[in-house]
């Protein structure tokens, strides 16, 4: 089954969704399922005890849905607690549910409304190749955390740890189960598995 939904989601939604399987990760969201999807996903959720809610976007006229999933029933309080624009719910609220680190949390919501956060991250990162405090696969590994880290040497550093746990994982997975999904999101959204002693 769970080759059947990622092969209907985007790389990043099955990177998210094999983290969360993995234990590595406490939450995911799929932005907007559409109908068979959601079932698809009801029934995973359901065959692996997972708890789940499907939260409606009300500041969109499309009425788009968000389907958060998580391993811990309580942490959906979390994204109930408050309103806001991401499918209900603050963006705090939905960063701290998907077990986002605190600083990079507070950066996004801080700096958002300037307009993208994520060109900061990128220069900060150049930097760090540059002074050889990470290397190029490790820039590209630090993207693999869903969020945008704050731009500081601690916290790119902290996405790079991150992106490595994840992917020795998701590689532990591929083995376990003799199957390739990991490996193949990674390569669809990383352009490459980075090879790395694990």
């Amino acid at each position: 089954m769970i080759r059947d939904i990622t092969e209907m989601l985007s790389d990043r939604e099955t990177l998210d969704v094999l983290m969360m399987f993995q234990s590595t990760r406490p939450g995911c969201l799929v932005m907007d399922p559409n109908e068979n999807m959601k079932n698809m996903l009801q029934k995973f959720c359901k065959q692996n005890n997972y708890s789940f809610e499907q939260k409606k976007d009300d500041t969109s006229k499309l009425g788009k849905k968000g389907f958060f999933i998580t391993d811990e029933r309580k942490r959906l309080e979390i994204i109930n607690r408050e309103s806001g624009r991401f499918y209900g719910a603050s963006d705090k609220k939905v960063g701290k549910f998907l077990g986002f680190p605190e600083e990079s949390i507070s950066y996004f919501n801080q700096n958002i409304e300037q307009g993208p956060i994520e060109p900061e991250a990128r220069e900060k990162r150049k930097e760090l190749i540059k002074n050889e405090v990470i290397s190029e696969e490790e820039a590209g590994i630090s993207r693999i955390v869903s969020y945008v880290p704050k731009p500081t040497e601690k916290c790119i550093l902290k996405a790079v740890k991150r992106g490595k746990t994840h992917i020795r994982n998701l590689k532990a997975f591929d083995q376990n189960t003799n199957l390739r999904i990991g490996a193949h999101a990674i390569e669809n959204f990383y352009n490459g598995v980075p090879d790395f002693e694990i």
